[in-house]
Parts: C-alpha cells; structure tokens; sequence
C-alpha cells in the first residue's frame, strides 16, 4: 500500500531556483525542482511554496497562483492545472517555519547561506527537511568547479548533515559517494533515500518549434550539456578534426546544446578559430524551448555524453527514451542512467571514443540494430510517475519519525 497524505503536516516546497531561473527554459537542476513543485501543487493539499530571499536572508511565501505562473507556460496554465485555493496574498511575504512543517528543498543552493539559516529555524521549531542531493563534485573534483566551491560547497553538504532529516539522492553513486564522504569525516548521515528522473519532456509546456536551427533531419549528433571542462566537450572537438580529415565524407555537424560555463573559453576559442569545423560542422545552442530539444533528439543520428562525473546523467536516459542511440561514459552514475541500453565508454579513452562515433557514422545496419534493441528494452520513466514516487517516499520518511 502506498503512504497516504500526512494530514498534519503542511508541506512547503522551496522554489528559489525556479525564481533565480525564471524566463528561461529548465536545465536538470531547475528541472527537477519545478517538476517536485509542480506535482505537490497539483496533487497535495496543503502544500506550499517558499524562496530564499539572499537580501534580507529570509524566507519568503509566495501563493499557489503565483508558484503556478512560475511553473507552467502560458500554453497550459491555468486551465489544465487544479490550483489548490490558498490566502496567501499573491504578493511574497515573509513567514516563519513551524513544527508541523516538512520542506523539500531540490534547487541550487549551495552558493546561498541557505542549509545554515534552515538549521537556525530547525533548531527553533523542528520542523523536518527533506534535501534532494545531485552529487558531490565539488568535493571529488574541486578542479573542474567553479572557483569557491571548495569550500561553499561542502559546508553545504556539512550543513545537510546536521539540518536534514532526509537526503534524498538521484543516483546509488551519489548516495554511495555521499555516505563515503560522511563516513570519511565523521559525521552520522541523515536517513538516505533513493530518487528517479522522468525522461520525457512535455511538448504541452511549450508553443510548436519556431526556432530556426538550420539543421537537416537525420543528419547530426547531439551532446546536451552546459559548456564546461568537465563534459569533456574538446575531447568530441578532437574527435570531429580528425575525422574531417580522414573521413570527410561521413562526417556530419556536432551539435552542442547548452550554456557556455565555467572556465569554457578556450575551448569556445578553438571552435570558433577552426574553419575546417566551424561552423558547418560545429553547432552551438542555447535555451532552446523544450519543443526544441524533442526535435533535437527526435532528428539527430545518436547522441554522446562524455562527461568525467555526474550525479544523474539525464541526456543519456532523454535520448534513450526517445529509442537514440547514446555513446556515454562508462563512470559515476551513467551506467545506471544508461540502464544496459548506453554504449558506455571511459571518458579518456579518446580511440574508443573516436572509433565508435566513426562506426555508427558509417554502418547504418550496426546503428539500426542496437536502436531496436532500445526501443524493444529500455524503461522510460514519466516526470509525473517519478514525482509521484518521490511524494510517497517523503511521506513516508515523515511518518517513520512521528512514530
């Protein structure tokens, strides 16, 4: 039987990043906050929503209506979507937690002083804190993050430990990698609880594709990514230079969708000062609508996602669900994102790398075949049935404590 409701408790979701992000089109993080937000929304009574105000450091309530307009695209809002009633003023306002309170907080938080000033107020009320974890990067991998996260980022994580009464991980590696870390410095981690991704991305939250990409269907290779060291985009642009020269006649654009990050200049640099590549055969994206991005899926040949570390890897099980092939890193979280379907690869073997994306430019039998073996085998999981499961497993977490 699934847990039911607890009728004591109001709920109250943090949307500070939804409010950050607000005007552009979802990115994993931003993503999954909003769809968290969207199914309480929708579907439990009782629950509402809240952001951090980094001004005055504190909190703010915002009504349904307004976190419903922050939610949902003109194109299906408000008529699809029951909004519970509130008297919360549409206005934000400032409020204060109490005990019967469970919040869920699943945004990019870590540059704020958020997780502290949730434990002044959980040291004043008890309320309980259910944290969404993507993973722990910065600590692995101080290298490839921004400079400061070294140390914003694991006072944050220290924070959690001390604050929440869930952590709430998207992938076993990160939980793994998370009660390692904990273990390793002496800390007690909180209850530590497993969730999902959806992989499909609502074509109704969007108006029909206008972007003109300038792309023939069926003839590129997708990467979905922000711009940054870490995914590994100039291992694909070495890739691409030598197959142009030996191969030219196979070869077709790359295309990269996604924001230029973190430390991404030089690599922005080579790209657009090689003329062999760019921009006939090097693509660049960004905040595309999610229209947009089902196209890109639907019309490239396959995808790729050479990534050193993730928490998730949600491209891989995007283009999955979509029956594309993805050529994945083999590390972290991406073999569980890629669920047996992904052609996982390290992310340093370049003549791997370089002799896939070469064989399944030139073999359409060896391509056509592994995407039946994807469309016949591989599970997508739905944003609403993932939610619906991260809901039963807060509220279960809830009621183990009361008891």
């Amino acid at each position: 039987m699934l847990p039911k409701t607890p009728q004591a408790n109001r709920f109250l979701i943090d949307v500070s990043t939804s409010m950050r992000w607000k005007g552009h089109n979802a990115v994993g993080i931003v993503r999954t906050e909003r769809e968290i937000a969207k199914h309480f929304l929708e579907h439990v009574p009782g629950s509402c929503f809240f952001y951090y105000d980094r001004e005055e450091k504190k909190f703010r309530l915002i009504s349904n209506k307004a976190a419903a307009e922050l939610l949902f695209d003109s194109a299906d809002h408000p008529k699809s979507v029951k909004i519970n009633t509130d008297k919360v003023p549409d206005y934000p306002t400032f409020f204060r937690f109490t005990r019967t309170d469970v919040v869920i907080s699943a945004g990019l938080l870590w540059d704020l002083d958020y997780m502290a000033a949730l434990y002044k107020e959980k040291n004043r009320c008890g309320m309980y804190v259910a944290q969404v974890v993507y993973d722990i990067i910065p600590i692995i991998m101080p290298e490839y993050c921004v400079p400061g996260m070294d140390l914003k980022f694991p006072k944050f994580i220290l924070d959690a430990a001390w604050t929440c009464d869930a952590i709430l991980s998207i992938s076993d590696s990160t939980q793994n990698d998370l009660v390692s870390y904990y273990r390793r410095i002496g800390l007690e981690a909180p209850a530590m609880k497993r969730m999902y991704l959806g992989t499909d991305i609502s074509e109704t939250r969007s108006q029909p594709i206008n972007e003109d990409f300038g792309l023939e269907p069926g003839k590129f290779v997708l990467y979905v990514s922000t711009i940054e060291p870490r995914k590994n985009h100039q291992m694909l642009f070495n890739i691409w230079r030598e197959l142009n020269d030996r191969s030219p006649d196979t070869l077709v654009p790359l295309v990269f969708v996604g924001g230029k990050g973190w430390n991404s200049e030089n690599l922005m640099s080579f790209i657009q000062n090689c003329p062999d590549l760019y921009p006939k055969y090097l693509k660049i994206y960004n905040n595309i609508s999610d229209s947009g991005l089902n196209w890109m899926y639907r019309n490239s040949i396959f995808t790729v996602y050479p990534s050193l570390y993730e928490g998730w890897g949600l491209p891989v099980t995007e283009s999955l669900a979509r029956g594309k092939v993805c050529i994945s890193s083999e590390t972290s979280s991406m073999p569980e994102a890629g669920s047996g379907f992904a052609d996982l690869l390290h992310p340093l073997d370049y003549i791997s790398w370089r002799d896939r994306v070469a064989a399944y430019l030139s073999d359409d039998t060896l391509l056509l075949s592994r995407e039946a073996q994807i469309r016949e085998g591989f599970e997508a999981l739905s944003w609403r049935e993932c939610m619906s499961r991260f809901a039963d497993t807060v509220f279960a977490t809830v009621a183990d404590r009361t008891h």
